[in-house]
Formats: C-alpha cells, sequence, structure tokens
C-alpha cells in the first residue's frame, strides 16, 4: 500500500492510493479513504482525532473461519452448481501474464444519464440492477445466444464487523441469465432482480473454488466481468471537497466494466472498460465503450421494446467482410470446366510420372487415365450419363480410385459406399440416391444390400473382357457427356439432424479450387507422397485423392488396417516417403504419443483436420518434429472440406483465414456482422459451396440461405459453428450452435444417435453424450431408459445405423445422467 499527496497548483491537489487488491477491495477502500478524510479533517480544525470504529482483522478472519465450517458454506455450495449445471464453460482467455493493460475511461453528466435514472425509478430497481439489466441486454443484441453468463462482483459483507472493517473480502460470481431476442428490457430487468436476490443470499462461497469445482480454467466467468458500484462518496478534507477518481478496481481478465456513482444516481456516472493490450486495443476498447453507453441511453428511453430490435452500433449490411475474413480472388481457368478434364491435362502433361501406389503396385498417370477410359465407356454403356448416380462399394484401391475419375469422365456423380459401414447405412445410402450403377468386386457383391441399381463387379471375368475391348484413349467429344463446374461430381453423406443422414451434393468446382489452392499455397517437393487414408465418405478422401493427382504427386492408398493403429501409419510414411499427411487430432496424438515420433520427421507437411485441434497437441507437435508445419483446417463436406486455414505456431490454435475464393462472414442472429472480439454464427460463401441436399429442398433452404453482402443469387452456408473474430485476423472456435459433435473425425448428431437407440425394442426414452477431454479419449455414450411395457433387463442395444463396435461396455469415468448407459463408441480416427 502506497499514498502520495501531490501539489498541481497552490489550490489544487491530489491524493494517490495504490494497494494490492489482496488487501483492500472497494468497499474497504472507500471505509479507509473516509477515515484518512475523518482524520484530516480534525486534525486541520486543531481537533482530537476520533478513535475508530472499525472492527478488526482478526474478526473477519474469525468469521471467515466459522463460515467455511459452517452448513451455510454446504448450501451455498449446492446452489451455485445447481445454478451453472449445464452451463458452457467460457473459452480460454489468450492473456498469458501481467502484461500491457488498455482502458477508456470517463464521467457521463447527471444531465446525460437521467434516462437511466428515471428507467430505474419506473421499474422500481435501483440503478445498478438497471445497468446489469442494460449489459446482459446489450451482451444479448451483440451476441448470437439466448442466454448470457458473466462475473459480478459482490461485496460479501454481512455484519457489522465486515461492513466497518476495511479489508479484501470482495467476490466474483456468476450471473447467469436467460435472454432472448424478443424480450423487452423490462423483461430482463425482472430476470436480474430475480436472480440478484438469491445469488446475494449465496455470495459468501468463493468464486474461485467455484470454478475449480466446475473444472473451469482460468479467471473469471466469462469474457465479462460488470463491477456495478453505488457506495461513491463525496469526502471533505476539512473545507475542501474531494472529487473521488476510481483509476483501476482490479485484476482484469476479459473485458471488466466498471460502473459507479452516487446511491441515487445523482452527479452521473462513470463508465470504465478495462482490457489486456493483448485482447483489445485503445480503439477497439473505446468503440465498444461508445457502443455500450449509446444502448444503455436508448434503451432505457425504450424498455418495452425486444432486445433483438435494439442495433448496439450502426450496420452496414453492405460493407465488405474484414479483409482477413476474405481469401484471394484467383481465376478458376487452368484446372479446367472439371474434374476429368483437369486430370486428363495432367496425364497428357506427365503421362510417365506415378500416379497411384498400391502395395507393390505402381500405375503412372497414363495407365491409370487409360484405365479409366475403358471404365467410363463401360458406365456409359449401362445408362450412366450427366449427374447420374453410381455406388462404389470398394475398399480403399486403385480400383476405387479408377473408378472415381471413370464416373467423372462419363458425367455422373459418385456415391461412397464404405464395405466396412454396417450394413443398414448402406442400404439407406443406396434407397437415398438411386444409383443407375453399383461398383464393386464379387467378393463384396455379396453382401451389398439388395439395390435395383445395375451391380458390375470389376474382377468378373464378363466385365474384364469388356473392359479390355473398350477404346483407351480420352473419350471423345460425342461419347463425353458435358460436365460444367457447377454440375454433381459426388453425393457423400453425412449426419442428420432428425435421426436421417444427409446426402450432400458437391460440385466439380469447389473441389477444383480447394485443390488449386492447397497446390498453390503449399507447392509440393520433388520426390514427395500423399497417403490416402480417408474414406471417401468423408469429404477429406475426396481432397486427398484430387490434391495428390491433380498436382503432379503420387498417391500412396493405405492398406484398411494400416491406419487403425500409430505404428502402422508410421511405417507407411517411413517407407513411401510421405511428404503430406491429413490426420484428425486424435489419430495425431497417438502418432505423437509413440516411441517412434522421430521416424515420422521426413513427412515435412502435416494436415490436422476433422475436430477441433488443441494448443496442447499442437505444442507436442512443434516439439517432436521441430522442422514440420503444422496446418489446421476447418471446413466440412457442404463447403467441399476445408474453408479455413492456420499454420500453428505454439499453443495458440485458431481456425485462421479463408482459403482461395472463400468468404467467411461472422454474423450475429439478425445476419448483422459482428466485429474483431465479438462471437457470432459463421457462413462460408464463394467457390466451395454444395449444391445442397439431396432431395431435401427444405433443409437445404435451411442452411444454405441468401448472401446478403453477394450478388443477388450468390448463397452463404449457415456452418453452426460459433467463433470469435480475432483483433489480429481471422477467427477462432468458441462451440457450436446445436447438439452437433465431432468424434475422432466423425461427425456426429446427438440427436441422430437418440433416435438410433430409441428405435430398438424395449426402448422408452434415450440420451447420448460426448465425453473425454483429449480428443484421443473421446467416447460417445448412449443412455436409456425402459419402456413402460418391456420387462427386458440388461439388454445390450444393438441398432442398424450404429457403427461397428457400439455394443461396447460404458468407461466407468463416464458420469450417468439419470439413467444408466447402454453403450459407448469410440470409432477409430478416420
Amino acid at each position: 500500500m502506497a499514498h502520495a499527496l501531490l501539489r498541481l497548483s497552490p489550490s489544487r491537489h491530489r491524493l494517490v492510493l495504490t494497494y494490492h487488491h489482496g488487501v483492500l477491495d472497494g468497499y474497504g477502500q472507500s471505509l479507509h479513504t473516509a477515515r484518512i478524510a475523518e482524520v484530516y479533517t480534525a486534525l486541520a480544525a486543531g481537533r482530537t482525532v476520533p478513535g475508530s470504529t472499525a472492527g478488526s482483522l482478526a474478526a473477519l478472519v474469525e468469521q471467515d473461519r466459522a463460515y467455511e465450517e459452517s452448513a451455510r458454506r454446504e448450501d451455498d455450495r449446492a446452489y451455485w452448481l445447481e445454478r451453472l449445471a449445464g452451463a458452457d464453460a467460457p473459452g480460454p482467455s489468450r492473456y498469458r501474464g501481467a502484461g500491457p493493460r488498455v482502458r477508456s475511461r470517463g464521467r457521463l453528466t447527471e444531465e446525460r444519464t437521467r434516462p437511466v435514472v428515471e428507467a430505474a425509478r419506473a421499474a422500481g430497481v435501483p440503478w445498478t440492477v438497471l445497468v446489469i439489466a442494460l449489459v446482459a441486454a446489450y451482451r444479448r443484441a451483440v451476441g448470437d445466444r439466448d442466454e448470457v453468463l458473466f462475473g459480478l462482483p459482490l461485496t460479501t459483507r454481512v455484519g457489522r464487523a465486515a461492513l466497518t472493517t476495511p479489508g479484501m473480502l470482495a467476490n466474483e460470481l456468476p450471473l447467469r441469465l436467460a435472454v432472448g431476442r424478443w424480450d423487452t428490457l423490462a423483461d430482463v430487468v425482472g430476470r436480474v432482480r430475480g436472480a440478484l436476490g438469491p445469488a446475494l443470499r449465496h455470495q459468501r462461497y468463493r468464486g474461485e473454488q467455484l470454478r475449480r469445482e466446475l473444472g473451469w480454467t482460468g479467471a473469471g466467468f466469462g469474457a465479462l466481468m460488470v463491477n456495478v458500484m453505488a457506495f461513491d462518496r463525496t469526502l471533505r478534507f476539512g473545507s475542501v471537497e474531494a472529487v473521488t477518481d476510481q483509476l483501476s478496481t482490479g485484476p482484469v481478465h476479459g473485458l471488466t466494466l466498471n460502473v459507479h456513482g452516487a446511491p441515487d444516481g445523482s452527479g452521473g456516472l462513470a463508465l470504465d472498460l478495462h482490457a489486456h493490450a493483448d485482447e483489445h486495443s485503445e480503439a477497439e476498447l473505446a468503440a465498444i465503450r461508445d457502443d455500450l453507453i449509446g444502448h444503455l441511453l436508448r434503451a432505457s428511453a425504450d424498455p418495452g421494446r425486444p432486445v433483438g430490435a435494439m442495433l448496439p452500433r450502426s450496420v452496414d449490411r453492405d460493407a465488405a467482410p474484414d479483409g482477413s475474413l476474405r481469401g484471394a480472388g484467383v481465376p478458376r481457368a487452368p484446372f479446367g470446366p472439371n474434374l476429368a478434364a483437369a486430370f486428363e491435362r495432367r496425364a497428357a502433361h506427365e503421362p510417365t510420372a506415378p500416379a497411384v501406389v498400391e502395395g507393390t503396385t505402381r500405375v503412372t498417370a497414363g495407365e491409370l487415365n487409360a484405365r479409366a477410359n475403358r471404365l467410363a465407356r463401360l458406365l456409359l454403356a449401362r445408362g450412366v450419363g450427366p449427374e447420374s448416380p453410381v455406388g462404389l462399394y470398394l475398399p480403399r484401391s486403385l480400383a476405387q480410385v479408377t473408378a472415381v475419375l471413370a464416373v467423372a469422365k462419363a458425367g455422373g456423380a459418385y456415391v461412397p459406399l464404405d464395405p466396412d459401414y454396417p450394413a443398414g447405412r448402406v442400404e439407406f445410402v443406396l434407397s437415398d440416391t438411386a444409383p443407375a450403377v453399383v461398383l464393386t468386386t464379387t467378393a463384396l457383391a455379396a453382401a451389398l444390400p439388395r439395390t435395383s441399381a445395375q451391380v458390375v463387379a470389376l474382377d468378373d471375368a464378363d466385365v474384364l473382357r469388356e473392359l479390355t475391348a473398350a477404346a483407351q484413349d480420352d473419350l471423345t467429344c460425342a461419347e463425353r457427356p458435358a460436365a460444367a463446374p457447377e454440375s454433381a461430381a459426388y453425393v457423400i453423406h453425412t449426419s442428420g439432424s432428425t435421426g436421417r443422414p444427409k446426402g450432400v451434393v458437391g460440385v466439380h468446382a469447389g473441389v477444383l479450387n480447394r485443390v488449386r489452392w492447397f497446390g498453390g499455397t503449399f507447392p509440393h517437393r520433388e520426390g514427395e507422397a500423399v497417403l490416402g487414408k480417408t474414406s471417401l465418405s468423408f469429404i477429406d478422401g475426396t481432397t486427398e485423392l484430387f490434391g495428390a493427382l491433380l498436382n503432379g504427386l503420387p498417391l500412396v492408398l493405405a492398406p484398411a488396417g494400416a491406419v487403425a493403429a500409430a505404428d502402422g501409419l508410421t511405417d507407411l510414411v517411413e517407407r513411401h516417403g510421405i511428404g503430406r499427411v491429413t490426420v484428425v487430432p486424435s489419430l495425431l496424438g497417438a502418432l505423437l504419443d509413440g516411441a517412434d515420433a522421430h521416424r515420422l520427421s521426413a513427412c515435412r507437411l502435416w494436415v490436422s483436420s476433422g475436430e477441433a485441434l488443441t494448443g496442447q497437441d499442437a505444442e507436442r507437435f512443434a516439439r517432436a518434429l521441430p522442422d514440420a508445419t503444422l496446418l489446421n483446417l476447418y471446413g466440412s463436406s457442404e463447403a467441399t472440406g476445408d474453408s479455413l486455414f492456420a499454420t500453428c505456431e505454439g499453443p495458440d490454435v485458431a481456425l485462421g483465414t479463408p482459403i482461395w475464393n472463400t468468404t467467411a462472414h461472422v454474423l450475429d442472429d439478425q445476419l448483422r456482422p459482428v466485429r474483431a472480439g465479438e462471437t457470432g454464427e459463421l457462413y462460408l460463401s464463394g467457390a466451395g459451396l454444395a449444391r445442397g441436399y439431396l432431395d431435401s429442398p427444405d433443409l437445404t433452404a435451411e442452411r444454405f440461405v441468401a448472401n446478403p453482402f453477394g450478388s443477388p443469387r450468390e448463397r452463404m452456408y449457415r456452418t453452426g459453428d460459433r467463433v470469435r473474430v480475432r483483433e489480429s485476423g481471422g477467427v477462432e472456435f468458441v462451440g457450436r450452435t446445436d447438439a452437433q459433435v465431432k468424434l475422432h473425425g466423425h461427425r456426429v448428431e446427438l440427436a441422430e444417435v437418440e433416435a438410433a437407440l430409441l428405435g430398438a425394442p424395449g426402448v422408452g426414452g434415450a440420451a447420448a453424450a460426448l465425453h473425454g477431454e483429449r480428443p484421443a479419449d473421446r467416447r460417445l455414450t448412449g443412455y436409456v431408459t425402459r419402456a413402460a411395457d418391456s420387462s427386458a433387463a440388461g439388454a445390450r442395444v444393438s441398432t442398424p445405423t450404429s457403427p461397428p463396435g457400439s455394443a461396447a461396455t460404458s468407461p466407468p469415468c463416464c458420469p450417468a445422467p439419470r439413467c444408466p448407459p447402454t453403450s459407448s463408441y469410440s470409432p477409430p480416427s478416420r
């Protein structure tokens, strides 16, 4: 603690008090300065200094010790744990040390704050309650969720000793409120009033202990702390009146808002914002403060208006996105109009270059092109034409790669049918797409679900004779169906939000843009190869395949069992000189955990995709493979796989910035752009967008919406991901707007899992949850309750759409929500 009296002029002085927050809180500071003024006034008047009326610190310590051992503490603890049940944990702060701070301060005059004071009087609440409600409404207006959570400092001063003794008793606890876009300020005031009463009754339970029990890291509750102080006192030092100016109120985490004034609001209100310089700039903080003040005044004057209709700032709906959210505009012509033409151009340029490696078999680009031409003519003879669906019931193999190219040459759209998938899933995809032809092998044909499609076994003797007799040259103009950039290239089924998988219709232009961007941004080195390890049922399988074939790199096909374990993948990388690998974070973690991680050093470019990459795994990668580059790629099947990318350097993992010909829009729930530091839903527009969902116009219209920032017919894809725009550019992942989760790279709709469980005999109710902190440890667990008319006990649930292994027992670490677990599933990394 330090005191300094500064003489600014003969008639003007400033008393500066500096103290550690562990010694005094705001309330204690007011008691302390009041005592200084009392002593000064007595001495100036020549009077005896009156004795102090403050209690002792020993009494405060004893009071705290008694509370810690009381039943009241357990009641308080139970209240707060129940209050925060189901709340999303705040995202990690980028603040990692003391560092410099920035602030935006100032006092609003009594005239200017009159609407706030009068609105509080009309609502029958103190101005402090109204200000908290106004801030909650502001957070909802600039956000995209119907719930707000922020920290609220409380005095915790109960009893005479606490109310009269300077010291540090303040506590920060969470205020969690439901605030919808159609709620009025009057509604929010009622909820704040209803929440503050219980919060004050239970305010002594320590916030830091609550965070530990919840497993929330960092400090505070959310990205904002709101500190309202209504004990702003006018002090007199003898005959001189002193004006209090609160310079700081202690530690800052996230954004800290301090509002202080007299209990009756007279004299105006001081409104200060504090933040760390690595999270907010001074200009940004000043803009936020201006927006907030404008919102407080406008909302106070119109308390009956819906929160969502109160624009907290001026929004130019036609404004171009931040430069960091718009990818480079690159002409799309060089590869040709479609995938078939692009590969034919590559084969003509380098016919003898290796194209595919399967075990000991090596096929050149010219040989692969000839094989695909023969098969394309067979498909045309079977009736395949423009955009005809063609099922591929094939494992990862040279035959599968040939089939993909042949379907493109015939003008069709390939439909992956993974032989490792459950029969029910394959049967659904067959029914949903109604393919004209299904390509398979003799052995697999026996397991193929019944279909009306023509089934062609590529190893059948008659088929082999037909292929041998077909011409191997590129299709002539008369033979070749027209395939434009926007023609369908594939149909890949993702999870469905209502228990029904969705068929995403991807187009040639999207794949070509993704492949050209990757090859142009990260040019390959002489002699390096690409590992083909991802199933075509994932969009990464398509970009992996064409990324190699169109950019002139050999595609080394991983045997079926080789990618199930880290050591198998390590052997492939070392044996074939693999220079580029795409992995999900769970598999990356397993590779880094292995004793042979050093054998991966020959691979210089690693792509993490499919689920959220943790900062911990990024740091481990940098230590294990210091000469390699790790990219974090973000995207979805609806946007041809990858739309954003970031190079990982240290633990700070971001989704990054858009690829070529792609724009990211971060919008609130009224399609208004958010600013740096704010959170919104991510929308994508540009060359990568799919056509939509197969035969699902309503679902397509829901997820592929009109782009208000583009040309009249331009669309955006609504990802469902909540992101934050970074001050430094790009975006970072915050969470989902729905119940979708990612498990080892698999997109899982919990509703789909629950629908499958509900379809099992004897099940009356079902719930699904994802457990596990690290990607490699995550497991999907299902919980069921028995149907009222069922007598089955202890039955193992198995459903047609459940992935292999879904009858495994639930791990004992998973907490059961009200009903016993029936099954858990941890699929292999894709």
